[in-house]
């Protein structure tokens, strides 16, 4: 104690004696010397009274030790003969007391807002008001007791101080209290000042966008681009506009220009100065597609959106461009093929189903129609088979081997057709389809052993025998090589017995075979086989006889 005997004001105490006569009461609390820790704690309240300094330390340390008894008393005494600066900071305190200690923000709010009253000064301060009155859902109080501050600054020498108390108090009007026409009166008034044009500028052109005021925001954006050459608009000390000012008033400018049709040639001249100062092609495309959704058509536009969306090395602004360009007069089957490849490399597949059918609609216009557009019918019929959309990946399949016959593409006609044959087979498909499919199939090329098998299944699943008995003959009948046309007549056979469980059909086509070729093997040994299982032995030396006799003749 003797050691804290000094002046409570001096600047170099660290540790006040209410502090200490406060810990010692605390030792001897512990220790169970209640009168004496009573005598102790009475003595640290009487040297806190002694200097405001001396109250105000020992405030801090209670506030940080979590005494709000002790805490609130120091402070209510302080109250009590406070003035200007020094009962703001008793009301800072109280406010710290109130929020942090006591869970009572709304109350310590009005404190912060007495404290800022009487010190307007204290940015500190100013800025624990602001945060707690958002905090608080209270900024329109905020705005009020800054709004009576700045009345009491109208002096030219308070000109500095009341610019940035009325930026400050716009800043809140625009972004927490929503009143845009009190944020523009207090950017204006700041702008008055010629103190701080500059940012007052750029605010006011910030709430003119936001309102819609197409004329003011144009007017305070070029004044921010002229005064970087004409430094006289400006108030003292502030100097040149940076360039990055400058060219960002211009891209803002653009933007505002082309959202009108009266100022659109306006705002691409604008919109390209900008661009050519910086090279900020991404901004610029950005821009140039906003005002492209709402004009619709515009040559000089969309040579600029594309020109700046192919130099902004963002792939994904080229892909906007793109859409749109597919979806305008004069788009070319090369559009849908770049943005439907950029769009897949981007992982967008839905976008570039979206293009690609675009596509078809172009190709149909076209002098070549669809025969020119068959990787788009392909394209989309695979996307649609990825997503399980049977039905749709049908439709477009179908009109592939349509385009496929048009383009005289019998190779891909073929493709496709088997494509169309399994997927009309498959889950969700057409059976009726596939069958029709596979005899079509059978029709071209009947010598194809792979599509046998699949149309049998495929007619006995619609039960359409003599459909495939008709497809089946017609097969036979066009092939002219014995070897082939014996080969399908045996499938033929095997189908009606194994499938339709006719064997006394099959029969007749087995003799078929044997009339054809006496000495096909195949055919000789089902036909025994069923002869003698069948107990038809009649027929069955008919057959051997024949049989015999052919080998006599080959000498076999």
């Amino acid at each position: 104690l003797l050691v804290r005997r000094q002046a409570p004001d001096a600047e170099d105490v660290v540790v006040g004696q209410a502090e200490v006569l406060w810990e010692l009461s605390r030792l001897a609390k512990d220790k169970k010397q209640d009168a004496q820790a009573r005598e102790l704690y009475e003595s640290s309240i009487e040297a806190a009274r002694t200097h405001e300094s001396e109250a105000a330390r020992f405030t801090t340390v209670l506030l940080a030790r979590g005494d709000a008894e002790l805490a609130e008393k120091i402070i209510a005494a302080r109250l009590e003969t406070a003035v200007g600066p020094t009962r703001a900071r008793a009301l800072a305190d109280r406010a710290t007391l109130l929020d942090k200690l006591l869970g009572k923000p709304a109350d310590a709010l009005g404190a912060r807002l007495e404290a800022l009253d009487i010190a307007p000064d204290w940015k500190e301060q100013t800025t624990l008001a602001l945060e707690l009155a958002r905090r608080t859902g209270e900024a329109a109080r905020f705005a009020e007791t800054l709004a009576t501050i700045i009345d009491r600054s109208r002096r030219k020498e308070d000109a500095v101080f009341a610019s940035d108390l009325l930026l400050r108090l716009g800043d809140v009007l625009e972004n927490d209290v929503n009143d845009l026409p009190g944020a523009a009166d207090a950017y204006g008034k700041a702008e008055a000042f010629g103190v701080r044009t500059v940012d007052a500028w750029r605010a006011l052109g910030r709430v003119a966008q936001k309102r819609g005021d197409r004329i003011e925001e144009i007017r305070i954006l070029r004044r921010l681009v002229s005064a970087g050459v004409d430094t006289s608009a400006l108030g003292a000390g502030q100097g040149e506009i940076p360039e990055s000012a400058q060219t960002d008033a211009l891209y803002r400018i653009a933007d505002v220009e082309l959202k009108s049709d009266d100022t659109i040639e306006s705002g691409l001249d604008t919109l390209a100065d900008a661009v050519k100062r910086d090279g900020d092609h991404a901004r610029a495309a950005t821009i140039a597609r906003a005002a492209a959704a709402r004009v619709g058509s515009h040559d000089g536009l969309f040579a600029l959106w594309e020109r700046a969306a192919r130099q902004s090395g963002k792939e994904d602004e080229l892909l906007a461009y793109l859409e749109h360009r597919v979806g305008r007069e004069g788009a070319s089957l090369e559009d849908v093929r770049e943005g439907s490849d950029l769009a897949m490399k981007l992982g967008a597949s839905d976008r570039a189903e979206v293009i690609l059918e675009r596509g078809v609609a172009l190709a149909r216009g076209g002098l070549d129609g669809l025969a020119g557009a068959l990787w788009i019918l392909t394209a989309l019929a695979e996307r649609r088979r990825s997503a399980n959309d049977h039905e749709k990946a049908i439709e477009w399949t179908r009109m592939a081997i349509e385009a496929a016959d048009q383009a005289g593409d019998a190779a891909r006609r073929d493709a496709l057709l088997k494509d169309l044959a399994a997927l009309a087979e498959g889950p969700g498909g057409d059976p009726a389809l596939a069958a029709e499919t596979y005899g079509r199939l059978l029709d071209i090329e009947p010598k194809d052993r792979s599509v046998w098998a699949p149309m049998t299944a495929a007619f006995k699943k619609v039960k359409d025998r003599k459909g495939w008995e008709e497809a089946m003959r017609r097969g036979i009948d066009a092939l002219l090589d014995p070897t082939e046309r014996s080969a399908l007549r045996m499938a033929f056979a095997e189908g009606l017995r194994a499938t339709w469980k006719k064997e006394d059909e099959a029969i007749a086509v087995l003799r078929e075979v044997l009339d054809d070729d006496p000495d096909h093997l195949e055919a000789g040994a089902a036909l025994g086989e069923i002869y003698q299982r069948r107990g038809m032995d009649a027929e069955l030396r008919e057959l051997l006889a024949r049989q015999l006799d052919r080998a006599r003749d080959r000498g076999d």
